[in-house]
């Protein structure tokens, strides 16, 4: 009897951890919850209670995009005006209404050399990139790999005269110029109007 009390108590006491409400696949977006209303959630530069403060987030704060999980689990790299830092997942909950198997309806994807821009908007697209017209694109297709994981996307877009076709992946994507970290990568190939060519960058929920 004292075995399965102690294994029913091991298991409440997974279930109440400060992590157990964080579950789900990243990036998605996370609301502050349990912080008291004359107080805020600290950001750090490490997922260490240790590590300095950089900003902080108010007690009702919405909307807070976490790219990544530290490996305990504890802590989410939380994307932020001036790049991104951790707080404690503790005090973060995941927003409803996500689901995993599809790709977010709505992203800011780019690169830089050269610099490009594509925004994904409820089946709509649109490109553009310096010295250019913004192009806008319809998106006819989306899917991932069957029987695996919802980690990679594919995505087809199109016009009368131009063709986009996309991987999109979850995981940390650097832009190579900023501390900002995203949380997917994109590769696109272009035809048509476009021409020829293959971009590379990350994309990023707005």
């Amino acid at each position: 009897m004292k075995l399965i009390l102690g294994t029913i108590t091991v298991f409440f006491l997974a279930l109440s951890a400060p992590h157990a409400r964080a579950e789900g696949l990243l990036p998605a977006y996370f609301d502050v919850t349990g912080v008291r209303a004359d107080d805020v959630l600290n950001l750090r530069r490490g997922p260490d209670a240790r590590t300095p403060i950089v900003d902080t987030l108010p007690p009702d704060a919405t909307g807070v995009v976490v790219v990544a999980r530290s490996d305990d689990g504890k802590w989410g790299m939380v994307r932020y005006n001036e790049g991104t830092a951790w707080a404690s997942l503790r005090f973060l909950q995941r927003a409803p209404g996500q689901g995993d198997e599809q790709l977010p309806h709505i992203l800011a994807c780019g690169g830089n050399e050269p610099f490009w821009g594509l925004s994904l908007s409820l089946g709509n697209a649109v490109f553009d990139e310096p010295g250019g017209a913004k192009i806008t694109l319809q998106q006819v297709w989306e899917g991932s790999a069957a029987g695996m994981q919802p980690h990679d996307f594919g995505v087809r877009l199109q016009n009368e005269t131009a063709q986009i076709h996309a991987v999109i992946s979850r995981g940390q994507c650097s832009d190579g110029m900023s501390d900002m970290t995203y949380g997917f990568s994109i590769r696109a190939i272009l035809s048509g109007s476009l021409g020829k060519r293959m971009l590379a960058g990350c994309c990023a929920l707005p």
